[in-house]
């Protein structure tokens, strides 16, 4: 499988653990590439960004439909063993929940979680939103086909929810419309994808951040995940989900940044 990674460099050589991205449903290594490769490989990490097959300019498009998240996993044990060390996973949204599940699989110095699918799924959150949030609910289920790009007009829940309402129009349209769309049996395995290890019982250290307002992954979602893996929980104000695309991408980031000045010198 050929699979796009992106990669930053530290402007010297460090010894400090490499960093491997993992992004969310709908996008692709491009969203790590806008801010937070340079952003992590300035404080000395080798930062590296994943597409799934299926995904930006990874292979198997033509198969999308066919990809779960045991092949993205695959893709992120295929790419680790081509960095060549142990690194420290970052996974976003369903990122997280496949960083999740490569515990125990592959040495991992590490395990960051941005607004990530807790362990047990989003079933929860999903019946949430069909009785409360219906129109939100059928975007996100319509941009599974057509991409978030034409599922997510100007005055649009999914919009809102990716991006909040403070990035310049013409920039969150150029966002939305380089997003995809995901494989449904993906989505499907989503709602309950069955157990993962912890990484408190691994000794891997972890860190869970995300958004209070979030409504794709509510705040009980991120303690629960953070509690399961013995993880420093971050929250912070306003409603994005995608973190690293929204104007205030440098309040993730940087906490993140902190976490592995912390850990890893």
């Amino acid at each position: 499988m050929n699979l796009e990674i992106l990669k930053a460099l530290p402007s010297a050589p460090s010894a400090k653990p490499p960093v491997l991205f993992l992004h969310g449903a709908f996008s692709g290594a491009w969203v790590w590439a806008e801010h937070v490769l340079d952003f992590v490989a300035e404080r000395g990490h080798a930062a590296y960004a994943l597409s799934f097959r299926g995904h930006g300019r990874s292979a198997g498009r033509g198969d999308l439909a066919r990809h779960g998240l045991a092949d993205y996993a695959d893709d992120v044990r295929a790419t680790i063993r081509s960095i060549g060390h142990p690194p420290i996973l970052v996974g976003h949204s369903m990122g997280g929940l496949v960083a999740q599940r490569c515990l125990g699989r592959e040495r991992l110095a590490g395990l960051a979680l941005m607004a990530p699918v807790p362990p047990e799924g989003v079933m929860a959150a999903n019946a949430h939103l069909v009785l409360r949030e219906l129109g939100l609910w059928a975007e996100i289920a319509q941009a599974a086909t057509v991409g978030v790009g034409r599922a997510a007009p100007a005055s649009s829940d999914l919009r809102r929810m990716l991006v909040a309402d403070d990035l310049p129009p013409a920039l969150a349209n150029t966002y939305l419309f380089r997003m995809q769309n995901e494989s449904r049996r993906a989505l499907a395995e989503m709602q309950f994808p069955g157990l993962c290890l912890s990484a408190a019982w691994l000794g891997v250290p972890a860190f869970v951040v995300g958004r209070e307002g979030d409504r794709l992954i509510p705040l009980a979602a991120l303690k629960r995940t953070a509690f399961f893996h013995g993880a420093a929980l971050h929250t912070l104000p306003g409603e994005a989900h995608a973190l690293m695309l929204e104007a205030h991408w440098r309040e993730p980031a940087g906490l993140l940044a902190d976490w592995l000045a912390r850990t890893y010198g």
